[in-house]
């Protein structure tokens, strides 16, 4: 008895080997692959963002029932917690990346390149958007990811608190001399003109604004060195910032307050007039069409001024993308998994249910609201090139830190410049 009491503990203890060093067992004895998905889109508690991770990962895991989607939480601007997965050659199997930036270009190498399993879906996006999920910028060091979403900086404005104010919510003024004129009558109205909230919101607001300032030439001089933050025009857009705020213009308790998810969420409940959102992701047309109604939200891309490069004009790039890890050992799964994203099913969820700007020409734009309906007349009509794209990292680092002193004033605009300049890689 004791021999068999042993064979049958043994036995026992190999299956439940079995089962959970290989993965999940199904029904039939097929072992199901776990893959793990690392982003922030879950966390947006409240937002579409959410709705449409649990959208995405559902169709997937129908359409391959042996794989189980993981999701893991993670943040924005996540690039030590991904290059520490690289170096350990351990981690998610996909982490999700913004593509407008330098992080590409400093992480690349980390992810796998797609461009022999993804040749069916490359027709159906722009070649500048693919262009964006490279290293480099440049199609020839391969596909690192396929687009999620295109991505950019707009101001959106509640109509009725403009309507209230006096003010004409159909025709409102896009100049900045319009945005100060607007922002004092809707002060004296009782409602704060102009939403402010601690990081991204500030970066969001200031390099958004130099978007239509700038040329392309410039904006490319601006990464070699050639224009300098300290140049006179720029140091305009930060004087302009700490002014808005001087005026008690924007939210006062902008200083301390959560960009996710507080002060978007003051801006749908009418406590803030003009809110500088996204077109993609949260904070979008849809997110804010939804809890303002489509009828009491407008849309103006920049406030624009004498000297800008292109009035009226939106910055839009690449938003964001998953990539599979080199070191994943279920890269099949993953790289499946980053093609569902980016299918003409995944895309129109991403349309449909998030609220993205996404970049195939498989979707059907038709049932989104008017807002979205105008925000896509930019990006396909009237975009620029984001100066975001041309900053360096560093110097992006010193933007966000430093934000705050300038809109209190604690430093001055051309302190604020000689900062950023100061951390200028060589």
């Amino acid at each position: 008895r004791t021999c068999a009491l042993f064979v049958l503990v043994l036995f026992t203890l190999c299956l439940s080997f079995s089962v959970f060093a290989g993965g999940q067992q199904e029904e039939g004895g097929e072992e199901k692959v776990t893959i793990v998905v690392q982003d922030w889109l879950k966390a947006q508690q409240g937002s579409k963002t959410g709705d449409y991770v649990d959208t995405i990962d559902a169709g997937y895991m129908a359409k391959y029932p042996n794989v189980k989607v993981v999701r893991q939480e993670g943040k924005p601007f996540n690039n030590d917690e991904v290059t520490a997965s690289i170096m350990a050659s351990d981690g998610p199997d996909s982490y999700l990346i913004i593509v407008n930036g330098q992080d590409m270009n400093i992480l690349g190498e980390g992810f796998a390149v797609l461009d022999d399993y993804v040749e069916d879906l490359r027709k159906d996006f722009p070649e500048g958007a693919l262009t964006d999920c490279t290293v480099g910028r440049d199609l020839d060091n391969g596909l690192r990811g396929l687009p999620v979403t295109v991505q950019g900086w707009t101001w959106y404005y509640n109509k009725s608190l403009y309507r209230d104010a006096g003010l004409d919510p159909e025709n409102p003024s896009t100049t900045w001399d319009g945005l100060l004129e607007a922002s004092e009558k809707l002060k004296s109205s009782g409602v704060i003109p102009v939403a402010l909230s601690m990081a991204p919101y500030m970066e969001w607001a200031i390099a958004g604004s130099m978007d239509h300032l700038l040329s392309l030439d410039e904006k490319k001089k601006l990464f070699s060195g050639d224009v300098k933050f300290t140049d006179s025009k720029i140091v305009d857009v930060f004087a302009k910032f700490q002014e808005l705020f001087e005026k008690g213009y924007m939210d006062p308790a902008g200083l301390t307050l959560p960009t996710f998810r507080d002060s978007g969420e003051k801006f749908m409940a009418q406590k803030t007039a003009i809110f500088r959102g996204l077109i993609s992701d949260t904070y979008n047309w849809k997110e804010f069409g939804d809890a303002l109604g489509e009828e009491n939200l407008g849309t103006i891309p920049n406030f624009s001024w004498a000297g800008v490069d292109k009035e009226d004009a939106l910055g839009v790039a690449g938003g964001i993308t998953y990539v599979a890890m080199n070191y994943s050992k279920n890269l099949e799964e993953t790289i499946n998994y980053i093609k569902w994203t980016a299918s003409p099913e995944g895309q129109q969820t991403g349309l449909d249910v998030g609220g993205f700007m996404v970049p195939s020409n498989k979707v059907d734009r038709s049932g989104i609201n008017s807002i979205g309906k105008e925000l896509y007349d930019y990006v396909d009509n009237n975009s620029v090139a984001p100066a975001k794209t041309y900053i360096q990292n560093p110097q992006w680092a010193v933007i966000r830190s430093h934000a705050p002193l300038l809109f209190s004033g604690e430093i001055t605009p051309e302190e604020y410049a000689q900062a950023i300049e100061d951390v200028r890689p060589e």
